[in-house]
């Protein structure tokens, strides 16, 4: 990804590299995007929140657990394990790959819950056909919407 221009030499930043990651994820090719991720890593250029947010999203497509544990740990060492977008994209991985105690624990430690975090856990349930935590996380959203509405 690095490109000379009349003898100076321009370097991707995390901006472009995200970019290129997210244009493959979004053609579906989960695999050459992960591959994108290492080679930046390599190229020792910092990832950002909505990178590590993008990278999850592409191994929650492959179900690539153990890449998401090493973002997740990633997320962790860098602080950006409390970023929204980054529990977001964690608790999605972690349901839609059936590791489903590590996604709540994600969802319970995210301070600021948005309609994605109760979307992606409730989600994670359904998919896997366990029908009852879904629907009682379905009661238990509206209550909590209804709740807040009286405030």
């Amino acid at each position: 990804m690095e490109k000379t221009n009349g003898g100076s030499s321009l370097r991707p930043n995390v901006i472009s590299w995200s970019a290129v990651i997210s244009g493959f994820a979004s053609k579906g090719c989960f695999e050459q995007s992960l591959e994108l991720f290492r080679r930046m890593q390599l190229a020792k250029v910092m990832a950002n929140c909505v990178t590590i947010s993008s990278v999850l999203s592409v191994c929650s497509e492959l179900a690539a657990l153990n890449s998401g544990r090493e973002l997740h740990a990633y997320a962790i060492r860098n602080l950006m394990d409390d970023n929204i977008l980054v529990g977001n994209g964690l608790i999605n991985m972690y349901m839609k790959c059936g590791v489903f105690k590590e996604g709540h624990l994600v969802f319970d430690n995210i301070k600021n819950r948005d309609i994605i975090s109760w979307n992606s856990l409730i989600g994670g349930y359904g998919m896997h056909g366990l029908v009852m935590q879904d629907l009682l996380l379905r009661v238990a959203t509206f209550l909590v919407g209804w709740s807040e509405s009286l405030r």
